[in-house]
């Protein structure tokens, strides 16, 4: 995805058990006053300090004024590169024309944004509060609230007109996830003064795009409004209504507004006020489009008008009766209060943009905005879905069936392009066809690609592999046959009729895949992709199991290419370790390509391999890359029960550097990028979901291997579904606990054999702990601070037995201090640099953290990476240690690898 530079965030210092945020530009969260709740108290007028509601079908970003809209607050990135104000999304709603900044020239389809309709203004006699002219100035006891229970967000304060009255406010906005069409707005008022009041509800197109104007029409006796429109070339149909309501039955008069602007419409209400008295206002609005129905303005205003008679608070209830049953998946993290925020919010922002009746592709920003153009990518079907899939599999349902109402478009890409099965494009819409579709790239109207300059339309056919992974995943988890013969297999045959044509034989009897774009997109034009040519195997194998399961005929070079396709994988046989492609040089890559082997794809190799590839990768991967890479390394590590602590590490390097709190929102890359990257949550969920816990998913039974590190007290894991089982993890540091809350018995793979969960008999396993594994480094896992460090790079890297990470101090200047648990008597140190730096530190020793001493000499910066530091004989024993890079050495790079701190404990 985007390319963008390394930014270096200084952290406070930071205890490794205890992660800490590092520096950001948002606002910090204030105190909850509930584990379910985010509270801001400053104005952030940029997209990363605002929220978002959404029920998978539609969504609205809130402004820090509690609705409306306002502008500026971001940009979209690639491929749109433009302007970008608070954004309303309706899933599969698309437009088409030229709409891109940056391709000026090509006609692609792109999410059409609704009117802002969460704009409900008000007014004292002396001036309004807006979103676009409200300033925390002139706001006392400012607070937004955002509700994960309910998907409610809610801002109050008292507000300061410019004529000095003071008027109570508080908004509060969400959308139904029962009631799938409404959205709620409520402002409550309480002047402390007497007068008269305006209230100003209303669709604002200001925030609309890519809409072609109806009509707006305003019932001043209903207090009604109805907006139509449609999209830009799919002329999809649009319908928007709102109702306002005053409680209480005070005398309200109505007049429209914006009458003059473009999709836009509402009204405006006067009512008499009395100093100290609230009065409560509602928004009900309802969206349709001719998706839904023929007629979606009747469909808008049956939903809104059937809101409005429930009312509110029973509206909020039902919604909450929903949410309810999603968070029946949710992850407990002991004692990690921050932590815990990023995974809820994670699991909010991926659920609040879809559901299990979703068109179901799911951009990498999901409905929080129109980055990337809304389009599917491989995000979709290898990061998003699997952890949709491990408690709610109806709903990740909806991303597995959107690979199948797209087959027959995919099968058209095939043709054209002159191969078998189907192709689906590297970016995907509602349509599934490359001309409308992908990117920078020119194609017919048959789908012939004629220009891809961007390569990924044309060449990254990993994309196929990880669609049919995708599919057969559901399968095994779901064991729904019916599915697998009417949907899953369709598309596991086209995929794998696709290899079979752009497979080539080779002398070896193996089949060569040539001109590919790997998943580290840095690179194309190549041969062999290791991942993708293990991928594709792998795929073809699941249509040929597929097949067998139903009875239906295998195509006869399946089998051949299936075996063929991993006797040209390139392997080093020196290093014993994977080749990214043929003639990969050690070039810096991407983002995870070829540790996707161990994790999703479980290609069978030794375990060393394995490692081998991770080390080796990891050091050469871009720190600034996209965020989910760092979840494939932490799930990797924890499958080869490396020894040390680094699957944590990994883990706080997923999160850490991309978070923006307070809302706990996370962007794709260190500098930006998309916020609310989905992608990444994917991955930062699917650490605890398939990582610390080993799950893994078979047709006949499923696989658990539980493991954690020392940093985490403890986890648990709700809601897991199996073939129509529910089950529980409970993983503390001294067992496992696995229940069965529903369903037959379920057969267990773990380590110690094959086992089975019983009803009503909890199964209990051991819980590896790959920390406590024998070593002679005192230091190992144990507790760290720094004074400085890179985000990517936290001081926990120096101790976690991993030679794949390390410390960075900012600015190549730092101090590492390392509490050894208990006295010891330090013989020596050993000190890994990174590959050929040369920088300057001193290691010393404490008791107390407070009274310091030599650890011997400190060598010269010469050749090798490793330095040994031998302790003056007669040294006293120590509880601390600390390394102090004092920068001497000049601006070189510094990452302090590994610390080994020898010597014996005391009891």
């Amino acid at each position: 995805m985007v390319r963008s530079k390394l930014i270096m965030a200084a952290m406070a210092v930071c205890l490794s058990f205890a992660p800490c945020a590092f520096a950001d530009p948002t606002p910090q969260a204030a105190a909850p006053s509930s584990p379910w709740l985010f509270v801001s108290t400053t104005f952030a007028p940029s997209e990363t300090g605002m929220p978002y509601v959404g029920n998978g079908y539609f969504s609205q970003r809130i402004p820090p004024t509690g609705a409306g809209y306002l502008g500026n607050v971001g940009r979209t990135n690639w491929p749109i590169d433009a302007a970008r104000g608070v954004q309303s999304l309706l899933a599969g709603f698309y437009a088409s024309g030229k709409f891109s900044n940056i391709y000026r020239d090509e006609t692609k389809r792109v999410p059409a944004l609704l009117p802002t309709w969460s704009s409900m203004d008000f007014a004292s006699p002396s001036g309004p509060y807006t979103a676009a002219t409200a300033k925390l100035t002139d706001i006392d006891g400012y607070r937004q609230v955002q509700d994960l229970r309910t998907g409610q967000i809610t801002t109050s304060g008292t507000w300061k007109a410019p004529g000095g009255e003071t008027t109570a406010f508080q908004y509060r906005v969400f959308t139904s996830r029962a009631r799938k069409h409404v959205g709620i707005v409520e402002l409550r008022l309480t002047p402390n003064w007497n007068g008269t009041l305006k209230v100003t509800g209303w669709f604002d197109g200001a925030g609309a795009a890519r809409l072609v104007p109806g009509s707006a029409k305003v019932d001043t006796s209903a207090h009604r409004t109805t907006l139509t429109a449609s999209t830009a070339g799919t002329r999809v149909g649009l319908a928007m209504t709102s109702i306002l309501q005053l409680q209480g039955g005070a005398t309200m008069a109505g007049e429209a507004v914006a009458a003059g602007k473009a999709l836009s419409g509402g009204e405006r209400l006067t009512v008499a006020v009395k100093a100290g008295q609230t009065y409560t206002f509602t928004k009900v609005v309802a969206v349709a489009t001719s998706k839904d129905s023929a007629d979606p303005a009747a469909i808008a205003g049956k939903e809104a008008q059937a809101a409005a008679s429930a009312g509110i608070e029973a509206v909020l209830a039902e919604s909450r009766a929903d949410w309810d049953k999603v968070w029946q998946g949710d992850i407990v993290i002991d004692g990690a209060p921050q932590l815990q925020n990023v995974v809820r919010s994670g699991i909010y922002n991926l659920y609040a943009s879809i559901r299990d009746d979703a068109p179901g592709m799911l951009g990498p920003s999901g409905l929080s905005s129109d980055s990337y153009a809304g389009m599917a990518f491989w995000d979709s079907d290898t990061w998003m879905m699997p952890a949709l899939l491990a408690a709610h599999p109806d709903i990740a349902r909806a991303m597995v069936d959107y690979r199948f109402d797209t087959l027959a478009a995919a099968k058209k890409n095939a043709s054209a392009n002159g191969r078998m099965g189907s192709f689906y494009p590297w970016t995907a819409a509602d349509d599934g066809s490359i001309h409308e579709d992908c990117y920078g790239t020119r194609a017919d109207g048959n789908d012939k690609i004629l220009a891809d300059p961007n390569y990924s339309c044309s060449q990254e056919f990993h994309l196929q592999a990880d669609v049919a992974m995708a599919q057969w995943n559901y399968f095994a988890a779901t064991g729904d046959r019916a599915w697998l013969a009417s949907k899953g297999f369709p598309v596991l045959a086209a995929v794998a009729d696709f290899w079979t044509s752009v497979a080539t034989p080779v002398a070896n009897g193996g089949f060569a895949v040539n001109n590919v774009q790997p998943p580290d997109e840095d690179h194309f034009g190549v041969n062999n992709s290791a991942y993708t040519n293990a991928a594709a195997s792998q795929s073809i194998k699941h249509a040929i199991a597929a097949a067998g399961l139903l009875g239906k005929p295998v195509q006869p070079r399946w089998q051949e290419v299936a075996d063929g396709l991993v006797k040209t994988i390139p392997f080093d046989a020196v290093n014993q370790r994977h080749l990214e492609y043929d003639g990969y040089d050690g070039s810096t890559v991407k983002q995870a390509d070829v540790v996707l082997m161990t994790y999703p794809l479980h290609y069978p190799m030794p375990a060393q391999v394995a490692l081998n590839d991770i080390n080796y990768y990891v050091p050469r991967t871009r720190s600034n890359g996209p965020a989910m890479t760092d979840a494939i390394h932490s799930i990797a590590t924890s499958a080869l029960d490396l020894p040390g602590c680094a699957a944590y590490t990994f883990m706080i390097r997923s999160y850490l550097p991309q978070l923006h709190e307070p809302f706990f929102q996370t962007s794709e890359t260190t500098e930006g990028g998309p916020l609310n990257f989905l992608t990444g949550t994917g991955g930062v969920l699917q650490q605890f979901l398939y990582g610390f816990s080993g799950l893994r998913f078979g047709v006949d039974a499923i696989e658990l291997d539980p493991s954690l590190p020392p940093q985490l007290q403890g986890l648990t894991l709700n809601g897991l579904q199996w073939q129509g089982r529910v089950f529980a993890m409970r993983i503390t540091r001294d067992k496992t606990t696995v229940t069965l809350a529903s369903g037959k018995a379920i057969p267990v793979t773990t380590r110690a054999g094959k086992r089975m969960l019983e009803p009503g008999t909890p199964l209990v396993l051991d819980t590896r702990k790959p920390d406590l594994q024998p070593t002679d480094n005192l230091a190992r896992c144990q507790a760290t601070s720094a004074t400085s460090a890179i985000a990517s790079n936290p001081p926990v890297a120096a101790v976690d037995g991993s030679i794949a990470t390390s410390w960075t101090p900012v600015g190549g200047q730092g101090t590492l201090t390392i509490a050894l648990g208990k006295p010891a008597a330090i013989t020596g140190v050993q000190v890994t640099r990174g590959t050929g730096e040369k920088f300057h530190y001193t290691v010393d020793a404490s008791n107390d953290g407070q009274a310091w001493w030599p650890v011997g000499t400190t060598p010269a910066p010469g050749a090798g990476d490793v330095d040994t530091i031998t302790a003056a004989a007669g040294s006293k024993s120590a509880q601390y240690l600390r390394l102090v890079v004092d920068g001497k050495a000049g601006a070189g790079p510094v990452h302090v690898v590994e610390v080994s701190v020898n010597g014996a404990s005391h009891p």
